[in-house]
C-alpha cells in the first residue's frame, strides 16, 4: 500500500507502534505500519460488504 495513504489516516505508524507497545505487543515500526495497512484493507472490505446489503 502507498505510504501516502497511511499518512492520510488518523493513526500514524508511530502512534500505532505506541499503542501496540502499550498493549504488550513488541513490534517494529515497519510491522506497525504493515498492521495498519492490513487493518485499512479489512475496513474497506467490510464497508463494501455492508453497503452491498
Amino acid at each position: 500500500m502507498e505510504e501516502e495513504s497511511i499518512e492520510k489516516g488518523r493513526i500514524t505508524p508511530e502512534r500505532a507502534l505506541a499503542l501496540l507497545h502499550k498493549g504488550g505487543m513488541n513490534v517494529t515500526k515497519k510491522q506497525a505500519k504493515e498492521i495498519l495497512e492490513l487493518l485499512t484493507v479489512l475496513a474497506k472490505l467490510e464497508v463494501k460488504r455492508y453497503l452491498k446489503k
